[in-house]
């Protein structure tokens, strides 16, 4: 299925966040604002209710001392897309090569 097309969250996290938004802490609520917006720049189609959702946790984050949305937004956009420093193994292949390294030694 075409990225874009696909609902930002499972089904019913959006109607959770908007009743619990306040359950999270400061920074998982800045973390999901953010990650949400680099997935929003990156063509994802957003739902009203998936909207209605992020415009209530950009509000929360905007009250909160120390968030600036535009560097968190920048910060989960260079861990998504930053080149690997070095050869990564593919989940899950790497961990089955360290469960047999660790039983055989």
């Amino acid at each position: 299925m075409d990225q874009s097309k696909r609902s930002l969250f499972a089904t019913g996290k959006a109607k959770w966040l908007l009743q619990n938004a306040d359950k999270l802490s400061e920074d998982e609520r800045a973390l999901l604002l953010a990650i949400a917006e680099v997935e929003r720049g990156s063509g994802r189609t957003i739902t009203p209710e998936e909207e209605a959702a992020l415009d209530k946790l950009a509000a929360q984050v905007m009250k909160a001392d120390g968030y600036e949305l535009d560097d968190l937004m920048a910060a989960v956009n260079q861990m998504m897309t930053a080149e690997t420093r070095h050869p990564v193994d593919e989940w899950p292949s790497a961990v089955h090569r360290i469960i047999k390294k660790k039983k055989s030694g």
